[in-house]
């Protein structure tokens, strides 16, 4: 590195997938790789980040006591001022002490951890379209879904950084609400989330045998992604599926318009890639549950593109420091 340069680690832990990079205060990436998620104990999981990382600086040459810090995206729950992941609903995975384990393993005491819907906004204040905006609402729809809140350029976190929970706002009632991961029902990511698309693919599949034929005659799986991709080929019951998410979507992003009055709403995350398939859906059923003046509110696809979890890790550590005396 040279005089000047600042290099954070960032690494991003998913519902389905890790990420992690180096990366510069101007956002370029000196290095960065992915891989499937391990989710059989954290602690395996931690420790073959770690062995990752360690791998990745000793490639470009530099020691980890150089950087100027590691931030982490943890999939769930966290509490940031007790440095505590409460809950991972998906992993499985509870009361967990993360920057005390990173800064132990990789020997770094410049560690810095948060949910990582949280570290998507901060990425979308510094590096994304946010710095238009002294306010919005940030989604992720991956896996699972959650939110952040962002005012006056700010994350507002609330008493137990859990503000901006959509994921578990209930969107659905009655026989219409389904299970969610989180053990409630009726929940937004019981209904629009990754995961949730694909088990109603998967359902209608079984229902449906010439859906199902639709999957194997063109080799997509069927999950959201290779329901998306048949929906972009003209496939009806595809584009249903998705236009049904986007009436939940609708139903969510109203509720935090309505309580909020944000500027924008940004989306983002692997199933955000498919807005195109639920924006009209959205927009249409979006009067229907937002005050009217509210229901105009710009929906936008986060300009980070899949990276914007990785940009968050990386984020974090940049805005801690700016904080600090």
């Amino acid at each position: 590195m040279g005089n000047g340069d600042r290099i954070v680690g960032a690494i991003d832990i998913g519902g389905t997938k890790t990420a992690l990079g180096l990366v510069g205060e101007d956002g370029k990436w000196l290095a960065r790789e992915t891989f499937p998620t391990p989710f059989e104990a954290w602690e395996g999981c931690f420790s073959f980040c770690c062995e990752r990382m360690e791998a990745l600086l000793a490639r470009c040459g530099i020691r980890a006591e150089d950087l100027e810090g590691v931030g982490i995206n943890v999939p769930g729950m966290y509490d940031y001022v007790q440095d505590r992941l409460i809950r991972a609903p998906y992993a499985g995975w509870r009361d967990i002490r993360v920057r005390e384990y990173f800064r132990n393993r990789l020997r770094i005491s410049r560690v810095y951890a948060d949910n990582d819907v949280n570290s998507c906004a901060l990425a979308e204040c510094r590096f994304g379209h946010g710095r238009q905006y002294g306010s919005f609402f940030w989604m992720t729809v991956s896996t699972g879904i959650g939110g952040a809140v962002v005012e006056g350029g700010r994350l507002i976190r609330g008493r137990h950084n859990l503000a901006g929970e959509i994921g578990h706002v209930k969107t659905a009632y009655g026989t219409e609400a389904r299970a969610c991961a989180c053990g409630a029902r009726g929940c937004l990511e019981a209904h629009a989330s990754g995961s949730a698309i694909g088990k109603e693919v998967r359902m209608r599949c079984g229902r449906n045998k010439r859906f199902a034929e639709a999957f194997e005659g063109t080799g997509f799986s069927a999950d959201a992604a290779g329901c998306a991709a048949l929906a972009r080929g003209g496939n009806r019951a595809a584009a249903r599926i998705y236009e049904e998410a986007g009436l939940y979507l609708a139903r969510g992003i109203a509720a935090a318009a309505n309580l909020l009055d944000p500027e924008a709403v940004f989306l983002g995350g692997g199933v955000a890639e498919a807005l195109d398939l639920m924006f009209p859906s959205i927009t249409c059923h979006l009067s229907d549950y937002a005050v009217a003046d509210l229901a105009k509110i710009p929906i936008l696809h986060t300009g980070l593109g899949y990276d914007a979890a990785l940009f968050g890790a990386a984020a974090l550590v940049f805005e801690a420091q700016a904080a600090e005396p």
